[in-house]
């Protein structure tokens, strides 16, 4: 799976530009006057459901070898970038905007969203 790049490359494109951009937009351009909802899409588009590739290859008869491992690719970029996504696009964009002042991100929830692991280590 490693060995071709193009795919890998296209995999992060999707996942990590296209889709939460795409959904950055939508909820400002839909949900401006709703901050809570606009937020709210944009967490869904940030919380890239990784997993669903699983079941759309099976339906689809796919290389479940490759999807696998697409899925744990896309997993790891997960849990290093998705606090730092939250952050910019909620806290920083939306900021910056002028569509939510003062909005604040709660540090622990990002650690918990970034990190799985931290989940297991807190009593």
């Amino acid at each position: 799976m490693f060995q071709n790049k193009r795919l890998l490359a296209v995999s992060l494109i999707q996942n990590w530009i296209v889709g939460p951009i795409f959904m950055f937009i939508l909820a400002i351009v839909f949900l401006r006057n709703y901050p809570e909802y606009m937020i709210g899409v944009i967490l869904v588009g940030l919380a890239r459901c990784i997993a669903m590739g699983i079941v759309c290859n099976e339906l689809a008869d796919g290389d479940r070898e490759l999807a696998v491992g697409l899925v744990a690719f896309n997993a790891i970029f997960r849990v290093l970038f998705c606090a730092v996504y939250i952050y910019v696009f909620i806290r920083v964009a939306l900021n910056s905007l002028g569509l939510a002042k003062g909005l604040a991100v709660d540090k622990n929830g990002v650690l918990v969203t970034a990190c799985p692991s931290r989940i297991a280590i807190t009593p």
